[in-house]
Parts: structure tokens; C-alpha cells; sequence
């Protein structure tokens, strides 16, 4: 959900940038937004994207299951975009 949305209750052309980031980033992961987990109570995928960017951890986003068949110019590029 957009911040917006939560927090005001309208959506504007914002909300689909942020969709389209969070979509992207669950693509890349292969996991949920907003999910709980066994080792987290509650899962933000941004906030998980922003931690290992930060520390220089980012293709750990990548899910294990495509292996290393990939692009990581092409996964950099997506996870970049999504967390614009």
C-alpha cells in the first residue's frame, strides 16, 4: 500500500511508482511485502532492500532459487529503479 493511501486515504500518480517498486522488488526476491516470517515478526521489503544496499549486500536480495543464471548488471539495474 502507498504511504498516501495509509496515511491519508487518496491515491495520486505517486502510489504507482511506489507499486511499481515494490512489485519489482518482489520479483527480484521472490518473496512477499508485508509478510510475517519465523525469524521476523513483520517483513518490510523495502527497509530489507535499503539494509543491504547500504551495506554493500545487494545481489542477497536475488532468490536463491534462480541460482546464478543472471545478469547482475540487469538485477543491479532493477533494484536500483525499484528503490527510486
Amino acid at each position: 500500500m502507498a504511504p498516501e493511501y495509509g496515511l491519508r486515504g487518496y491515491l495520486s500518480p505517486k502510489a504507482d511508482v511506489f507499486s511499481f517498486g515494490i512489485v519489482a522488488l518482489e520479483i527480484v526476491s521472490g518473496k512477499s511485502n508485508n509478510k510475517s516470517t519465523p525469524e521476523v515478526e513483520y517483513f518490510y521489503i523495502p527497509d530489507w532492500a535499503y539494509r543491504l544496499n547500504q551495506t554493500g549486500k545487494i545481489l542477497e536480495l536475488v532468490d536463491p532459487d534462480i541460482g546464478s543464471k543472471y545478469s547482475k548488471e540487469e538485477v543491479l539495474n532493477v533494484i536500483n529503479v525499484a528503490l527510486l
